[in-house]
Order: C-alpha cells, then structure tokens, then sequence
C-alpha cells in the first residue's frame, strides 16, 4: 500500500536508514539474493535522482522568495 501524502517523505525516510544502516554493518552480505541486489542497485539510482530533482526544486523555491520566479 503507498504511503499518504502527508507521511509519505517519513516513512520512506525510516526504510532507507534501515537498509543504510544494513548496508554499514554488513556491507553487501546484507543482499542476500539477485533480488535485493537488484532492488538495492535501483535504490540508488532513484536516490541519486531525488537528490538532483530535490535541489533543482530548494533553488526554484529560493528564486521565488527572492523575486526572481513567479509564485
């Protein structure tokens, strides 16, 4: 079942420290199977793109409070 929109940020937020902190104690034992190898290769795919989209979307914010973009 998909996260509420008004937790959704939260909650996946509690699952990704979960598998960091997996990934840290047990490095990549912690992938037990093609399965979660594959699962954790997209993982970091789709983070690495919500970081890019994340900051693209803080400077449009910061430009509109500055002026610079229309609200």
């Amino acid at each position: 079942m998909p996260n509420m929109s008004y937790c959704r940020f939260e909650n996946t937020l509690s699952a990704l420290v979960d598998c960091l902190n997996a990934l840290e104690e047990e490095g990549m034992d912690t992938l037990d199977n093609r399965y979660e190898r594959e699962a954790a290769t997209s993982l970091y795919a789709v983070a690495s793109k919500f970081r890019k989209v994340y900051e693209a979307a803080q400077s449009a914010e910061v430009e509109r409070e500055m002026g610079l973009l229309p609200e």
